[in-house]
């Protein structure tokens, strides 16, 4: 299905950084939303403060924002990060088809886990973590939800070290470049290497919800992320550089807001922290290298 388009709104950025030596490929909060970690092509994590004062008025240059801690330990570009409890330890999962446990103080790999069928793993995210019956143990009670190249969605119980749930194989739509994961309203999206965002109910996860893909054109999904809230709308990062929030469920598939400030390189990662105030603010990184923020 196409999305409806139509006359939205625009918002500037507020704050950048270039992490990276390269292409900047994701981003995610910690849980206190005071600190950012992205990853990059160039095989490393990095650390950034994120709890910025708000600019003046008067002011309309943007604030810099410089690494306090850079982790490197994979072998090919990194594509995704997923937090575990607090923020202490955070898988990330890499080209090199490995998911590897970082104990974040320390900067230190705790654990490497190989993927299924040692396909690279493109994207990544939580499904849920249980009460853990060892104290001492970081992945008892973890799944967490893999993207693979040959398109199909795999769950892994950690502990186990298996795949528990496998979404059918989608050779058409390309590879599973991006996952988000909605717990409120039991859905997950995946994004295509070829543009096609597909919704699943975790519920029920061999047919989809609801698909739809924006424009004509390949220009794939890079990222996804969920805003909060009753409404199922979606933020996408795409190849083109034209990132959208997008009305999925029950008003749409269309186009709520596009997403403005960079030259059309590649958007490779969203992520949403919802601020003191109750706004919600939108960061993406991408090839320019430059981290941005808009204010919703």
């Amino acid at each position: 299905m196409g999305l409806a388009q139509k006359t939205t709104p625009t918002i500037s950025e507020r704050a950048v950084s270039r992490p990276h030596l390269s292409t900047a490929t994701h981003l995610q909060f910690f849980p206190s939303s005071r600190v950012l970690l992205s990853s990059g092509a160039d095989f490393s994590l990095t650390v950034l403060p994120a709890d910025l004062p708000e600019p003046s008025p008067n002011v309309t240059t943007s604030t810099r924002l410089t690494p306090v801690r850079i982790l490197r330990a994979h072998t090919r570009p990194i594509t995704s990060t997923v937090m575990i409890g607090p923020g202490r330890n955070v898988l990330s999962a890499s080209l090199d088809g490995s998911l590897k446990l970082w104990d974040i103080p320390s900067s230190t790999v705790l654990a490497s886990i190989p993927s299924q069928s040692t396909q690279p793993i493109l994207s990544a995210t939580l499904a849920s973590i249980s009460p853990a019956s060892d104290p001492q143990s970081l992945v008892e009670g973890v799944t967490v939800y893999c993207g693979l190249q040959d398109g199909s969605v795999q769950l892994f119980d950690l502990r186990a070290n298996n795949s528990v749930i496998q979404t059918p194989t989608a050779r058409n739509h390309g590879g599973a470049a991006a996952l988000a994961h909605n717990t409120s309203h039991h859905f997950l999206a995946v994004g295509s290497s070829k543009g096609i965002v597909s919704i699943y109910d975790t519920r029920l996860t061999s047919t989809t919800v609801t698909s739809f893909k924006r424009g004509e054109g390949d220009s794939g999904v890079e990222d996804l992320a969920f805003l909060r809230g009753n409404k199922a709308n979606l933020v996408v990062a795409t190849s083109d550089g034209l990132p959208y929030v997008a009305n999925v469920l029950p008003d749409g598939p269309g186009v709520a807001v596009e997403l403005v400030g960079g030259d059309c390189d590649p958007v490779r990662s969203v992520c949403v922290r919802e601020t003191t105030a109750g706004a919600q603010d939108i960061w993406s990184a991408g090839d320019d290298a430059v981290v941005r923020r808009w204010r919703l």
